[in-house]
């Protein structure tokens, strides 16, 4: 979206957004996968701009407030707790260093090491960088 949310994603679970958050994870992080092989092969998609003009750091950065503050996620429409999913945020690891973002260091800096139990459930140790202040 304009925002850089994936509108998707954030509706997942019959509309009630329970896994919203979880999803935009699950989308992005294969993205970020993708570049990351593309990049040591020489191919740099990290700056692609969609058809639409959207752009993988555009969700990045909308999504890495969510993930620090979940219940800031407007697109639950449950009770407490917070949405599933919330730091499903491995790809942190690669994103965050090429542009850095305040919420994604201070959860790096929270939750670290971080996983994906579905795929690349490592990178913290393979990717992971020293963290400046949050």
């Amino acid at each position: 979206d304009l925002d850089g949310h994936l509108p998707h994603e954030v509706g997942r679970n019959h509309g009630t957004g329970d896994h919203g958050l979880w999803y935009s994870h699950f989308s992005l992080l294969p993205q970020t996968i993708a570049a990351e092989i593309l990049r040591t092969n020489g191919i740099d998609l990290y700056d692609y701009v969609s058809p639409n003009g959207r752009t993988l750091r555009q969700a990045f950065h909308r999504v890495a407030p969510w993930a620090l503050r979940p219940d800031t996620f407007p697109y639950y429409q449950g009770q407490p707790p917070a949405p599933d999913g919330a730091f499903y945020a491995s790809y942190f690891e690669v994103l965050n260093p090429r542009w850095p973002h305040p919420e994604a260091t201070a959860l790096l800096a929270a939750r670290r090491p971080l996983s994906a139990t579905h795929s690349a459930p490592h990178l913290t140790f393979t990717h992971g960088q020293p963290l400046g202040s949050p």
